[in-house]
């Protein structure tokens, strides 16, 4: 106890201020999470300016003008994805019955490799490499959510679908507002012949209505893209071409969400600023008959601030640490991936020197604070 008074002099307001500090850091670490999710919101595969979305049908009244051996069309259809040039190709609402589970999972299938520059994973960092994965049996990216799931049901994120495997590369950044992913990406280019034959063997098959739906995103005009895949096909007139009104929607789905998810943290800053400088203002309250005594002792006002600058840092180093345990337990809580780490170095580095200016901030008022004590107003007091 002894040392804890000696190492913090005033208990009762330095344990306030440690606490009301803490409390103003970890709305600190939040906010700039926050923000790093709004500044960063591109970096994700829902992220796109145009989007084409159509359907190719099997037209049961053409039957007739098929071809023998062109029963599969859709196979080709498949395949010929592989050389579309677009930053986003995908094969969608294509069902997964993950572990024999009795409720379809809706993957996307990607055929394109730019579409892995919007991708990071769950610690921030860039997809890995084609050239790694190839013929490796990893071709799966899972949404935070249902790899949470999937391991707590499983202890695996490894996928099982009418007895093929397909084994997950990692688990993606979560960027969704509401905190939800259950995201399911098989990347073509990354699968095994074997992948690739079950995952077209259950695209064609008469239980999917022999049919796919497809998907194209990029963050320049596709028209084109659309109307040569149209016309590349249309020499099989029993196929539909039905197109959809496709909504280009993102992580943050309505613009005011993320404006009030800027409003919130520029209020939320505010608070921080504002509860340091009451409790500050309450610290030097407490302490203003010891500095009016050491002044008529003879301390100058840049003695007394190098006391109290040297008492505010040991007041602050245990408010960061408990900030930081509380930011831990949160994200633990909350399951989220926790901000501080090497590929989060911008966002870090901004809470650190948001922290730095607090501090700064903080003893720019105690000097002010010191400078208008008296040590005659507190001797007439006495």
């Amino acid at each position: 106890m002894g040392y804890i008074k000696k190492y913090l002099r005033d208990i009762p307001s330095s344990i306030l201020m440690i606490i009301g500090l803490a409390i103003s850091y970890f709305v600190i670490i939040n906010c700039a999470d926050i923000a790093g999710k709004i500044t960063n919101e591109y970096m994700s595969l829902n992220n796109y300016q145009y989007v084409v979305e159509y359907r190719v049908e099997y037209n049961v009244e053409k039957s007739d003008e098929r071809q023998a051996g062109e029963e599969c069309i859709e196979r080709e259809h498949i395949e010929y994805f592989e050389n579309v040039d677009c930053s986003y190709v995908a094969m969608t609402s294509f069902p997964l019955y993950l572990n024999r589970e009795p409720t379809a999972y809706y993957a996307s299938i990607l055929f394109s490799d730019d579409s892995m520059a919007k991708m990071r994973n769950k610690d921030g960092m860039k997809i890995h490499y084609k050239s790694e994965l190839v013929s490796s049996g990893e071709c799966v990216y899972l949404g935070e959510t249902l790899a949470n799931y999937l391991k707590t049901k499983y202890e695996s994120t490894n996928l099982y679908d009418e007895g093929t495997e397909y084994k997950t590369i990692d688990i993606l950044e979560n960027n969704s507002s509401g905190g939800i992913d259950n995201s399911l990406y098989i990347v073509w280019d990354y699968c095994t012949p074997e992948q690739r034959t079950a995952i077209i063997n259950k695209a064609t098959s008469e239980v999917n209505n022999i049919s796919v739906s497809i998907l194209l995103k990029s963050d320049i005009p596709i028209d084109d893209v659309y109307q040569k895949n149209i016309s590349d096909f249309s020499k099989y007139p029993y196929l539909d071409f039905v197109l959809y009104e496709a909504e280009v929607m993102s992580d943050y789905q309505n613009l005011w969400y993320k404006y009030f998810s800027i409003t919130f943290n520029i209020v939320s800053l505010i608070f921080s600023v504002m509860v340091c400088l009451v409790i500050t203002d309450l610290w030097i309250a407490r302490r203003r008959r010891e500095v009016a005594i050491r002044k008529a002792f003879g301390y100058s006002n840049s003695k007394l601030f190098k006391l109290l600058f040297t008492d505010l840092l040991r007041i602050s180093l245990p408010a960061f640490i408990l900030a930081f345990v509380l930011q831990i337990t949160y994200k633990l809580i909350f399951d989220e991936r926790f901000i501080f780490g090497a590929s989060s170095a911008i966002r870090t580095l901004a809470v650190v020197l948001s922290i730095l200016l607090i501090i700064l901030l903080l003893m720019n008022r105690v000097l002010n604070k010191v400078k208008k004590i008296s040590p005659i107003e507190w001797i007439r007091r006495v």
